[in-house]
């Protein structure tokens, strides 16, 4: 009985343990250099508690790092780790900033309870810091004779090293930064920060510097595509001509001029309808033509071949394209996917009593997994897909289109529908928070107000309609001069913007280097896409 009731108190401090009254999720993978923020759930009785964020695989040897007690003047943005609770949502936050590598491993999400009959509520986590390099933007384009500037990011490891920029296939082209992490000639421009960025600058675009360029640190590269499009060519000017000697004009009397009044007030009101006429006419034809700028039918069908491939940033991150052959151009394509999912935008916001939609995406490997979207902190609330990928009811639906994403829509939002949230197919998800703002005010609109009645006006004779002539002499000059400007700066824009409408040329040599592939699913599994962006002109490579 005596050694029943010896492990009864040893184990009674550990029961608050067992029953996972703050939970997060196992682990989190963030790139080397990145911030990574985590939610810590908690029971209503914790919210007058005090949280803290310790990095170790025990509370006995866990480094503290952050603690909601902690009342020192220091800016939120200024620290490395901060943390943040909301007794309303019952969860506290912690954000990592410019994580290094040396700091993965396990993590602790505490409640700190107090006594010496109560251990604290705690719950572990693991993140995992990587580390490489990227471009912030792996297509670039401009037009010749401009600049353009290329971000090549590192992770904190190669700050020291040496940075490259090179042409793809031909390594003799090399640009290295020196002692001062600088480098520059006529041409081009590379400058190293040392803080985890270096940048190339091209001053001055020429047709022949459209080609694949790696940027390069240490061990570690990342290719980039660099587009230049031809000049725009300017309007040509009129030459001036010259012409005989006219005979001098009679002068304008009061007579002469009264005679013409009824002949310029005619001109003015077919002059003010024409105008009209045209400028809806262009408008009209302006509007469907930028509606009507679509992805070339080819870019399409290729599209469509690879619909089913993983749209998610991190499945990228790994690629490289390689032209291994200078002379021939052929093309060798090397592309490395990793699983996951994730969110097209994992900070949502609306008034209340609007929609929202949020985009999950996820891996092909997981096209056929069932999808859930739960309320972080609550499992019982996962609403799940059933076979034919779709779910609803009077406040959620959700829709799967077996291609790589699926949506959840908020039909109405509430203000308790301000939480995180879970995207989940199969064992992978992402965080999502949801903010739902106050319906905003409506202003009252004013009353109408009633007026006077005001004097008849006087008839119009032969002599008012005479005394407005110059009057109305100005407003023909001035109609005609600017309907003229008007109909010759839209038919620019438009001469402009059909002249813009085709797909790059180095676009058309890529297709046609892919056009004698096989079409056989296995086939690609090795090769690339380019696919143009209809809005920005951005190429963007699978």
């Amino acid at each position: 009985m005596s050694q029943l009731s010896t492990i009864t108190l040893f184990l009674l401090p550990w029961i608050p343990a067992f029953l996972c009254k703050v939970t997060t999720e196992e682990e989190f993978a963030v790139l080397e250099g990145g911030s990574l923020t985590i939610p810590c759930h908690y029971e209503p009785q914790y919210a007058s508690y005090v949280k803290y964020w310790c990095q170790g695989r025990t509370r006995e040897f866990c480094t503290s790092l952050a603690r909601t007690d902690d009342h020192h003047l220091v800016d939120p943005a200024e620290k490395k780790v901060s943390i943040f609770d909301d007794p309303v949502q019952l969860v506290f936050t912690v954000t990592m900033k410019d994580l290094k590598e040396d700091e993965s491993g396990w993590y602790i999400c505490g409640v700190e309870i107090g006594g010496v009959w109560k251990a604290d509520d705690t719950t572990f986590t693991k993140v995992k810091v990587i580390h490489g390099m990227s471009a912030v933007n792996s297509m670039m384009s401009g037009a010749e004779g401009s600049a353009v500037t290329i971000e090549c990011l590192y992770s904190e490891r190669y700050r020291e090293s040496e940075k490259k920029w090179c042409r793809s296939g031909d390594w003799r082209s090399c640009l290295s930064t020196g002692s001062d992490g600088s480098y520059e000639d006529s041409s081009v421009a590379i400058r190293d920060d040392r803080t985890g960025a270096f940048t190339v600058t091209f001053k001055k675009l020429q047709m022949k510097d459209t080609a694949w360029y790696w940027c390069s640190a240490g061990q570690q590269k990342t290719a980039v595509h660099v587009l230049v499009t031809p000049q725009p060519t300017t309007v040509p000017t009129v030459p001036s001509q010259s012409f005989p000697d006219l005979p001098p004009a009679k002068p304008i009397t009061r007579e002469t001029w009264s005679s013409h009044s009824p002949m310029l007030a005619s001109v003015v009101v077919c002059s003010s309808v024409i105008f009209l006429a045209v400028v809806a006419i262009l408008a009209i034809k302006f509007w469907r033509l930028h509606k009507s700028d679509r992805v070339p039918r080819d870019v399409e069908e290729m599209r469509a071949k690879f619909s089913g491939c993983s749209r998610e940033a991190g499945d990228f991150q790994n690629a490289a394209v390689l032209f291994l052959n200078k002379d021939s151009q052929d093309v060798h394509i090397v592309l490395m996917i990793s699983a996951g999912m994730s969110a097209v935008n994992s900070m949502m916001s609306g008034a209340e009593g609007s929609a929202v939609t949020i985009e999950c995406l996820y891996s092909e490997r997981y096209r056929e997994s069932e999808k859930k979207w739960c309320r972080s902190g609550d499992w019982r609330s996962c609403l799940s897909t059933g076979s034919d990928g779709s779910y609803e009811d009077s406040s959620v639906a959700i829709r799967d289109d077996r291609t790589g994403a699926f949506t959840v829509t908020f039909k109405k939002l509430q203000m308790k529908d301000t939480a995180w949230y879970w995207c989940s197919a199969g064992q992978q998800k992402t965080a999502v928070h949801v903010l739902v703002t106050p319906q905003p005010t409506t202003v009252p609109t004013v009353p109408s107000q009633s007026f006077p009645d005001l004097p008849p006006a006087k008839p119009i004779t032969r002599e008012t309609w005479s005394s407005h002539s110059p009057m109305l002499a100005s407003v023909v000059v001035c109609s005609s001069v600017i309907f003229l400007a008007v109909v010759a700066i839209l038919a620019i824009k438009f001469w402009r913007l059909h002249k813009s409408d085709r797909v790059p040329r180095d676009v058309e040599e890529m297709r046609a280097k892919f056009s004698g592939c096989s079409r056989e699913a296995g086939d690609f599994q090795n090769a690339a896409v380019l696919f143009l962006n209809k809005d920005s002109q951005d190429v963007h490579m699978y």
